[in-house]
């Protein structure tokens, strides 16, 4: 990843993280599960973009914070798909109680899937993706230390 990319992401992720009240780190650990820090990543889903993001949750959700749908192609630019990202992120976790393992399962498999599950009562409460993205945000909060406190006094942000 070049230097310029690098901080495009992490401007991405801080602004939207500070905005939605979401732990930076956290969003960073989505994607890097979710698309291995490639923006233009496209699963075998159709979702696209750095943290993956199906087009019509992308649309609903731009059309819901930034008032417009300029369509899919933007999905690969990595301001937009983290903005999009982290606001779907953020409406998962009010909607799961701030719950992180349930909110990274709806992100993962859909909230109507999950919701299923639940409603079945054959959810174990946890997923394999979600366990994978809880393990990298440890890893992260971990080895953050300094660069953590650091961030807090430069962008004066809720971590």
């Amino acid at each position: 990843m070049s230097p310029k990319s690098a901080y495009i992401f992490a401007e991405g992720i801080l602004d939207s993280a500070e905005y939605y009240q979401v732990d930076p780190l956290l969003i960073l650990a989505i994607i890097k599960e979710e698309s291995a820090f490639k923006p233009d990543a496209i699963s075998n889903a159709g979702a696209i973009g750095l943290m993956q993001l199906m087009p019509k949750t992308a649309e609903y959700i731009s059309n819901r914070e930034l008032d417009s749908w300029k369509g899919v192609y933007l999905l690969v630019y990595p301001q937009y798909n983290i903005t999009l990202g982290t606001a779907y992120f953020k409406d998962l976790l009010d909607n799961y109680d701030n719950q992180a393992h349930l909110a990274l399962t709806a992100y993962n498999m859909g909230p109507t899937l999950l919701n299923n599950r639940l409603n079945r009562g054959n959810f174990t409460g946890s997923s394999e993706y979600s366990e994978k993205v809880l393990f990298t945000y440890n890893q992260l909060v971990t080895s953050w230390g300094f660069f953590n406190d650091l961030l807090k006094c430069l962008f004066d942000i809720k971590i």
